[in-house]
């Protein structure tokens, strides 16, 4: 019996699509997520420089010992 059962039902993956999946809140906040953190990571690699030099670096490869 229990193998009749299992053999009748069908898969959960069956049973929605790709366009449910995408949509699923836990997708979507995961989603906004990496794109808030790659956008971050974005803006500290482009005004990282300025702000070495705002800093008063005038050359990154002269020590300051």
């Amino acid at each position: 019996m229990l193998e009749a059962n299992l053999r009748d039902e069908k898969p959960a993956h069956a049973l929605h699509s790709v366009k449910d999946r995408l949509i699923h809140p836990r997708v979507l906040l995961l989603s906004v997520t990496y794109f808030f953190f790659t956008m971050g990571l974005y803006g500290v690699s482009f005004w990282l420089p300025t702000l070495v030099k705002a800093s008063g670096v005038s050359d990154p490869l002269i020590s300051a010992f």
